[in-house]
């Protein structure tokens, strides 16, 4: 689904039509890939952007002893975020703000009304100890930092969704170490050796993490895919690209899941990675391009460069 949002001209447009993205999209569990287009690059206006770098993420707060509360991958646009009058919560799975700025003017901070935001507590068919972690994760990923290129006509700001195959929740989000990393705790609960590496206790959890996540997910009626599907469908894919284009790009380290290796067809496909347009492309964070209006601001937000 296209939402065109290239007539909306304020911050408060831009989040309206985020909402009936997020509404569309989320669609009670059953989700629908979307896209929203805010108005093109111009010459002779500044560009509109979405500042987060996904429509929905948890805060990352670093605390004054040094740890980390909430998601760490997060901690600079927390930042942001609380310099720009956010007041934050410093819970584990606190929902950013959405910070939107329209043709170039201070951007503005808007809170995602609750009802929008479905998300999914984590649970473990076999190990009812799980859901004492209090692990959660919301149910849509929606890309909203890159710039679509569209054959030389770019747009800044256009939000996108799928859905979540599981092991990017499961294996990366909740255990790699500069996220949750909650894979020492998880080990610990199922009592496994620590001390020795080879006895493979963190395959063993990111597995059991992985299989708690596609469990809670489908239990819940919300849609997600495993790694293994994904990969079927991805070489499909590939099949179809080669025979109507005569090739396919793709970037592997990408493409292969970090859970499943050799027994996933996309793990043996070799891949060549090239461009084509019309593409999404990554682009810098607005914070960092932004010129400050507001004297108040712009003391506060050069100060840190």
């Amino acid at each position: 689904q296209v939402f065109d949002a290239r007539h909306v001209l304020t911050a408060r447009g831009m989040f309206e039509a985020i909402c009936k993205h997020i509404k569309y999209g989320t669609n009670n569990g059953k989700l629908r890939s979307s896209i929203t287009i805010f108005p093109k690059r111009l010459e002779s206006r500044p560009d509109f952007r979405v500042w987060n770098s996904h429509l929905i993420r948890y805060a990352g707060y670093k605390m004054d002893n040094g740890t980390v509360i909430g998601d760490p991958a997060n901690l600079t646009f927390t930042e942001q975020c609380i310099k720009l009058g956010w007041k934050p919560k410093y819970g584990k799975f606190d929902v950013l703000p959405l910070v939107l700025s329209a043709a170039g003017a201070d951007p503005e901070v808007f809170e995602i009304p609750p009802n929008l935001v479905l998300e999914v507590k984590i649970e473990h068919p076999q190990y009812p100890w799980f859901a004492e972690l209090g692990l959660k994760w919301h149910a849509l990923p929606g890309v909203a930092g890159m710039l679509f290129d569209c054959g030389g006509i770019e747009f800044p700001a256009c939000p996108f969704n799928g859905w979540y195959m599981g092991t990017e929740i499961g294996a990366r989000n909740f255990c790699d170490t500069n996220r949750y990393n909650i894979t020492e705790i998880v080990a610990e609960k199922l009592n496994l050796n620590t001390e020795n590496i080879a006895s493979l206790w963190k395959d063993r959890v990111i597995l059991e993490v992985n299989i708690a996540v596609l469990h809670s997910f489908q239990s819940s009626g919300v849609t997600i895919t495993d790694h293994h599907s994904a990969s079927e469908s991805f070489i499909k894919h590939m099949e179809n690209e080669y025979k109507l284009r005569g090739g396919c790009p793709g970037d592997w380290v990408w493409v292969v899941p970090p859970l499943g290796g050799s027994s996933l067809e996309v793990f043996h496909q070799e891949m060549l990675l090239y461009k084509l347009k019309p593409s999404y492309e990554y682009q810098e964070d607005a914070w960092l391009t932004h010129k400050w209006k507001r004297d108040s601001l712009k003391r506060l937000f050069n100060k840190q460069k």
